[in-house]
């Protein structure tokens, strides 16, 4: 595969990368704790202070996760993560921990459709956790189905916006 989407930015210069994709994540909680803790405006993140974080292991994405863990402790939340050897991926036992109440979990505002009854998915006042997609290729390629590919992201991009400034950026 010589382009393959990423959730960090890759350092170094082996490889050139595209950001594709800025999408706000929100907050999946029990029903309960949706109802205690929702404003107008979603839930704010310290309002989730006291609440372990159903995270992914750090050795997946080390620059994401750090990224994550930084916003959070910045809105005042501790986080202690989970054990690098546990991998919590199954979808019905994240539900699980979230449905406890003592959890919660970052996500997509489409796995709110996912989610068994007992969850809610809330957006994130302010929308203080992007996650970011980019597109990356190997530095030294030079096949023009790749260039096609990629410059097909950045035209898209273009079309959306009305060719004003957009996120999309070359990154070498």
């Amino acid at each position: 595969m010589e382009v393959g989407p990423l959730h960090g930015r890759p350092v170094g210069d082996e490889l050139d990368s595209l950001l594709i994709r800025g999408e706000p994540l929100g907050v999946l909680l029990s029903t309960r704790g949706a109802a205690r803790l929702s404003g107008p405006d979603g839930v704010a993140l310290e309002a989730l202070a006291g609440l372990d974080w159903v995270a992914f292991p750090r050795r997946d994405a080390p620059g994401y996760h750090d990224e994550l863990t930084a916003v959070l402790r910045n809105h005042g939340l501790e986080v202690s993560g989970m054990a690098e050897d546990v991998r919590v991926l199954v979808p019905e036992v994240r539900f699980a921990l979230v449905d406890s109440g003592r959890a919660f979990a970052l996500a997509p505002a489409h796995v709110a459709r996912l989610v068994p009854e007992t969850l809610a998915w809330r957006p994130l006042a302010g929308h203080p956790v992007i996650r970011r997609t980019w597109a990356a290729w190997p530095a030294s390629c030079h096949r023009r189905d790749v260039g096609h590919f990629i410059a097909a992201f950045e035209l898209s991009e273009r079309r959306a916006s009305g060719a004003a400034a957009t996120d999309l950026q070359w990154f070498h």
